[in-house]
């Protein structure tokens, strides 16, 4: 996300460069976020969730240079990055989604080990 807005920004080569540094510390995140993921998932379905990443991964490589493609043809008349912002905007989609799901594994969490503390009083 914010790599899209410093490149929809950038007036100068020097802020596309600094957007590209930073867009390479963007792809050291998937590796993390699967790693998570199969620690959280149960035994018999690893294989399934990652299936699913690696399918979800896969379409969105494909999908967004044709949807970004089009989306900078329409809009590069009026305003050349809007493409940039948008994906921004679409960015922020999953962020929500993971701020809700850390917020209800914390709630869960805690409720697990208030009923652990009651257990052994």
């Amino acid at each position: 996300m914010l790599t899209c807005l410093i490149t929809g920004f950038a007036t100068t080569k020097t802020v596309l460069y600094i957007s590209s540094a930073l867009s390479l510390i963007k792809n050291l995140s998937f590796p993390m976020i699967r790693s998570q993921l199969s620690k959280v998932s149960a035994q018999h379905e690893k294989g399934l969730m990652l299936a699913f990443i690696g399918c979800m991964d896969g379409l969105s490589a494909f999908l967004s240079p044709l949807i970004s493609n089009s989306i900078y043809s329409k809009t590069l008349y009026f305003y050349p990055p809007f493409v940039f912002f948008f994906l921004a905007v679409l960015q922020i989609i999953p962020c929500i989604i993971t701020a809700f799901l850390q917020y209800s594994q914390r709630n869960t969490y805690t409720q697990l080990v208030n009923e652990s503390s009651e257990k052994e009083n």
